[in-house]
């Protein structure tokens, strides 16, 4: 006699049942595949989000240096450094603002 239960014994959903029949049929625990697919989806997430990070470390590098640039006198002492203050021509520090102001996701 077979008894069969009124709702399922498991609540897998139909791929998690795949997953285990396929990590089965290949000696693989099941629970380490699970872990492998979250850390991998981590993994993919942390790389977008890398990705996203070093694209906006160049854009506000590009600005600092094009301000610096319109900062920069030509004049040096002997030690080498800039002598004389230079009021930044105000495109440069506006691309600078800009250029922080959409990393932090704000308005100038």
């Amino acid at each position: 006699m077979l008894i069969y239960p009124a709702q399922p014994l498991t609540t897998l959903t139909p791929d998690q049942v795949a997953d285990i029949t396929t990590s089965v049929r290949k000696g693989q625990s099941w629970h380490a595949y699970e872990a492998y697919k979250k850390h991998k989806a981590e993994r993919d997430t942390a790389a977008i989000e890398y990705s996203k990070v070093a694209g906006q470390r160049d854009e506000l590098l590009t600005a600092l240096e094009a301000l610096s640039a319109a900062c920069d006198t030509g004049e040096r002492d002997r030690d080498g450094k800039q002598s004389g203050v230079v009021i930044p021509d105000k495109h440069a520090v506006w691309a600078a603002r800009e250029a922080i102001a959409r990393v932090k996701g704000g308005i100038v």
